[in-house]
C-alpha cells in the first residue's frame, strides 16, 4: 500500500469520528485575529441532563401556560407549547443548547486555546422559551432569563449568574423570542457588569476551560463569540458568527483534498505518491 494511501484512508477514518461525536474537541482560536466563537452544542463535555441539544425536528415543545395569567379566571384558555426549535428558527445551524423542561442541574463545558493576549468580553446568541405559567402568574419572560457561568478560566460557576436577558418587545406567544434568537453582552448580576476573560502571554497555546450551568429552564444558547472589542454590534456579530470554527475549517480542507484526489498530507495528486516498499516479508 501508498504510503499516501494509507494516509488518505487514516484522513477518513479521523472525519468520521469528528462526525459522529456530539460534542467537540479543543476549540481553537485561529492565527491573526481578535475573537473566538463556537456553537454552544460543541461543547467538550456535559454533565446532568438539564442541558439538551434541540434543533428543528423537535422532540421537546415548551410547556402549555394560561393565555391571560394573573386574572383569576380558571375559564382562561390554555396555550399550546411551542417546538423547540421551530423550523423558521434563526439559530446557527439549525440547533442549540437548551434548559431543558423540567430544569435540573447541569453543566457544559468547553476547552478553548487563545493565540492572542487580551481581555476578551463574552457575547452571546441566545433565544428564551415560556417555562409554563398558572393563573397567578404575570405574562412575561422572568423564570427563564439566566444562567450560570465561570466567572474566570478553570473556575466552576458560583452562585453569581449571568442574567435578565433582554426580552424588549417579546411576551410569550408573539413569536418575538421562541426560536428567534438575539444577540447579548454577558454580565454578572452583582460582582461584574461585563463578564470578561483576561489571556496573558503564559495562556497562549495553553487549554482553558470555561463551564456554563443551568439556572432556569427555557433558556436557549445557541452561540458565543469571546472578543477584544466591547462594543461590536449586532451586524458585527453576525457576521464573525458565520466565520466557520478553525477545527471545523481544517476538517473541510482535509475532506475536500481527500475527495479530489489529493494525499491531504503532502498535497499532491495521489497518483504522484510513490508506494513505500513493504519490508514484512523480506528475505535476511
Amino acid at each position: 500500500m501508498s504510503q499516501c494511501r494509507s494516509t488518505t484512508v487514516l484522513c477518513v477514518a479521523i472525519l468520521g469520528l469528528f462526525a459522529a461525536s456530539p460534542a467537540a474537541a479543543t476549540i481553537i482560536q485561529a492565527d491573526g485575529v481578535d475573537f473566538l466563537g463556537f456553537e454552544a452544542e460543541n461543547y467538550d463535555s456535559l454533565s446532568g441532563t438539564g442541558w439538551i441539544v434541540v434543533d428543528t425536528t423537535p422532540t421537546r415543545y415548551s410547556p402549555d401556560y394560561d393565555s391571560t395569567p394573573g386574572d383569576d379566571d380558571p375559564n382562561d384558555a390554555i396555550v399550546s407549547g411551542l417546538p423547540v426549535l421551530p423550523v423558521d428558527t434563526n439559530a446557527s445551524g439549525g440547533k442549540a443548547l437548551l434548559a431543558d423542561f423540567p430544569m435540573t442541574t447541569s453543566t457544559v463545558t468547553y476547552q478553548l486555546t487563545f493565540k492572542a493576549e487580551g481581555t476578551y468580553y463574552v457575547y452571546f446568541h441566545k433565544s428564551i422559551f415560556e417555562s409554563g405559567k398558572n393563573d397567578n402568574d404575570t405574562l412575561s419572560f422572568g423564570n427563564e432569563d439566566s444562567f450560570h457561568m465561570s466567572p474566570d478560566f478553570d473556575t466552576a460557576p458560583g452562585s453569581d449568574d449571568v442574567e435578565d436577558l433582554s426580552t424588549t418587545g417579546a411576551i410569550p406567544g408573539n413569536g418575538v423570542l421562541e426560536g428567534q434568537f438575539n444577540w447579548e453582552k454577558a454580565k454578572l448580576r452583582t460582582t461584574d457588569p461585563s463578564l470578561a476573560y483576561t489571556v496573558d502571554a503564559a495562556d497562549i497555546d495553553q487549554v482553558l476551560s470555561i463551564e456554563i450551568q443551568t439556572r432556569e429552564n427555557g433558556t436557549a444558547l445557541d452561540y458565543f463569540i469571546l472578543s477584544t472589542n466591547g462594543s461590536l454590534s449586532d451586524a458585527e456579530l453576525d457576521q464573525l458568527m458565520a466565520v466557520p470554527e478553525p477545527s471545523s475549517l481544517l476538517l473541510l480542507l482535509g475532506g475536500l483534498l481527500v475527495a479530489a484526489g489529493y494525499c491531504s498530507f503532502c498535497r499532491v495528486p495521489r497518483a504522484a505518491c510513490q508506494p513505500v516498499p513493504s519490508t514484512r516479508h523480506a528475505k535476511a
